[in-house]
């Protein structure tokens, strides 16, 4: 991945710090992958887009070890207050 870092911390130990846009695309490949609808996909593609804005514009994170789940629930509730639906994430 091109937006993988690494920080060695010694000669034995590392640390790998994923950048959430990589991440967004290989979420983004397995959907398409699983064979979702191209406007499924440009859904969660959006919904994507928007919580990485704000976190990074909110909260300077652009880094998944970053993100707190408090920076997720705040998100969660602008939107509803903005009269946004809820969006529901499962997993098979």
């Amino acid at each position: 991945m091109k937006h993988l870092f690494v920080r060695i911390f010694n000669s034995t130990k590392r640390c790998f710090f994923y950048e959430l846009e990589s991440l967004s695309q290989e979420f983004i490949f397995n959907m398409k992958c699983r064979r979702l609808s191209k406007n499924s996909i440009a859904n969660y593609k959006r919904l994507l887009r928007y919580l990485f804005e704000y976190l990074k514009e909110k909260y300077n994170v652009t880094q998944l070890e970053q993100v707190k789940p408090n920076h997720i629930k705040r998100f969660l509730l602008l939107k509803q207050e903005q009269g946004r639906k809820p969006q529901i994430l499962t997993t098979d």
